[in-house]
């Protein structure tokens, strides 16, 4: 076990024991200013850093700490807002490129299905029909880009694929 700082009652007298904790109470009392002084030049410090960054001119150096403060949560609430959009724009791209493969993945299974003699023309409408029924398309705009791609397709051999009729 430990020692413990309160010292021991080993024969020592009680007003040893009450000066003890009187120079630990002063010691206290001595110290809270100063751990105050130092809290609040930290504040200032941050507040002050604050200023910097949100200042576009002299005006703002002289604003008050509230408005410093609510002008703070107003900025960092925007950023989170536009890296919020970012992201969200970021996703749909993404999206957009794995379906603008994923039918052109589509349109070469077709481009060779119907070039291959041996395949079955109803087996290959039924594998192109289950390719096109596990496409992922959760936004409309991926299905106007697939109608888009269907029309090019039907465009550039005459005939629309036989899986789309």
């Amino acid at each position: 076990m430990a020692p413990s700082a309160r010292p021991s009652n080993t024969g020592l007298g009680l007003e040893e024991d009450e000066s003890y904790y009187g120079i630990q109470k002063a010691d206290r009392k001595t110290r809270k200013p100063l751990v105050e002084k130092k809290r609040r030049a930290r504040i200032n410090e941050s507040l002050q850093e604050l200023r910097t960054l949100l200042a576009d001119t002299d005006f703002h150096s002289k604003m008050e700490n509230a408005e410093v403060l609510e002008m703070t949560v107003k900025k960092v609430e925007d950023v989170l807002k536009n890296r919020s959009q970012e992201t969200d724009t970021l996703n749909r791209e993404a999206s957009e490129r794995f379906a603008a493969g994923y039918i052109q993945c589509m349109h070469e299974v077709h481009m060779f299905v119907s070039s291959c003699p041996g395949i079955d023309a109803t087996v290959a409408a039924e594998l192109l029909n289950h390719l096109l029924e596990c496409m992922p398309l959760n936004e409309d705009h991926l299905q106007d880009a697939l109608m888009d791609l269907i029309a090019d397709t039907s465009g550039s051999n005459g005939s629309a694929p036989s899986y789309l009729v």
